[in-house]
């Protein structure tokens, strides 16, 4: 019976332990160009690289406003992004679910990307973001 007992604590203790947050969200907002141009519509991804465990954290998102501008919020509906490095990576294409009653269920194309790969699929975009957050994590992209 002890040793039952002994158990259930062991893992009531686990599970408290690995319960919580062991990152630290803070605010994050910047804003994309495109060749000197403000960039609309662009989905900016955030994906914590490095943290002080095993789980870095969720990810972050935002699409930019008309001005270029954005403003993050994490996977889990935080304000903000994981203070630490991240892979970035910034798209424009749109897609969307194709009628689920139609004879073609698929996923069709909306808008196409109009980024380089270097940005989005093999992403060479990072940013650091710092323990007090900023509202200064820019890109200044070219499609050259």
């Amino acid at each position: 019976m002890q040793r039952c007992a002994a158990a259930v604590l062991l893992v009531c203790l686990f599970l408290i332990g690995c319960g919580g947050k062991d990152y630290d969200v803070v605010p994050v907002s910047g804003t994309v160009t495109l060749d000197g141009q403000p960039l609309a519509e662009a989905t900016v991804m955030f994906l914590p690289v490095e943290g002080k465990t095993v789980n870095p954290g969720p990810p972050s998102v935002a699409v930019t406003a008309a001005d270029g501008t954005y403003r993050l919020k994490t996977s889990d509906d935080d304000p903000g992004a994981v203070a630490g490095k991240h892979m970035v990576r910034i798209f424009t294409r749109r897609t969307e679910q194709a009628d689920a009653g139609s004879d073609n269920p698929n996923v069709r194309e909306i808008a196409p990307e109009r980024l380089p790969e270097r940005y989005n699929r093999n992403s060479e975009l990072t940013f650091e973001v710092p323990a007090e957050g900023t509202d200064a994590a820019d890109f200044q992209l070219t499609s050259k």
